[in-house]
C-alpha cells in the first residue's frame, strides 16, 4: 500500500478528538458553559419583567440572588468543598444578575441600558481596558440623570466618539 498521508478529517469532533484526545472534558465545558448563558438570560429577562411589574418584590429577589452569589464566591474562593466550576459559573450568573436587578429596582435604567453596559463591563475586563471600563461607568451615569432623550443621545454619542478618538490616538502607528 502507497501511504498518502494524512487521512484528512472529516468534522469538528475529529480535530477535537486528534487535538485533545477522547476524554479531554473541553466539550462538557462549552455544553456547561452555553448552558449557564441560556440559564443567566432567562434569570435576567425574568428580573426586568420583575423589577416593572412588581417593584416592591424586585429588591427581595435581587438581594436573595446576590446573597446566593456570594455564598458561591466564598466557596469558591476558601476552596471549601468541591465543585469549583460550577459554583464559580453559578457565583458570575447570580452575582450578574442580582446587581443588575438592584439596579433596574432602585433606579430608572432599563434592562436594555443594563445589558449594553454589563457587556462593556465585561469586555473591559477581557481586554484589562480602562478606556472601556470609564466608557462604561460614564454611560451609567449618563443613565442614572433624569434627560430629554435628545439630550441623552447626543451626550451618549458624544462619549462613544470620545473613547473611540482615543482608542485610534493610543494606537500604534501602523508603517
Amino acid at each position: 500500500m502507497l501511504d498518502d498521508g494524512p487521512v484528512p478529517l472529516r468534522c469538528f469532533a475529529d480535530q477535537h478528538r486528534q487535538r485533545y484526545g477522547r476524554g479531554s472534558g473541553r466539550t462538557r465545558v462549552f455544553l456547561f458553559g452555553a448552558v449557564c448563558g441560556v440559564v443567566a438570560i432567562a434569570a435576567f429577562s425574568w428580573m426586568m419583567w420583575t423589577a416593572k411589574e412588581m417593584p416592591e418584590l424586585a429588591p427581595t429577589v435581587a438581594g436573595s440572588l446576590l446573597a446566593i452569589g456570594v455564598c458561591a464566591a466564598v466557596w469558591v474562593y476558601f476552596q471549601l468543598g468541591r465543585g469549583k466550576s460550577v459554583l464559580t459559573a453559578i457565583s458570575v450568573t447570580t452575582l450578574t444578575v442580582g446587581v443588575l436587578g438592584l439596579l433596574a429596582a432602585w433606579a430608572n435604567y432599563r434592562g436594555d441600558e443594563l445589558v449594553v453596559l454589563g457587556g462593556l463591563l465585561v469586555l473591559a475586563w477581557w481586554e484589562r481596558s480602562l478606556l472601556v471600563a470609564g466608557a462604561a461607568a460614564v454611560l451609567l451615569l449618563v443613565g442614572a440623570v433624569s434627560l430629554p432623550p435628545v439630550t441623552e443621545l447626543v451626550l451618549v454619542s458624544a462619549v462613544l466618539f470620545l473613547c473611540a478618538f482615543v482608542a485610534l490616538a493610543r494606537r500604534k502607528a501602523v508603517a
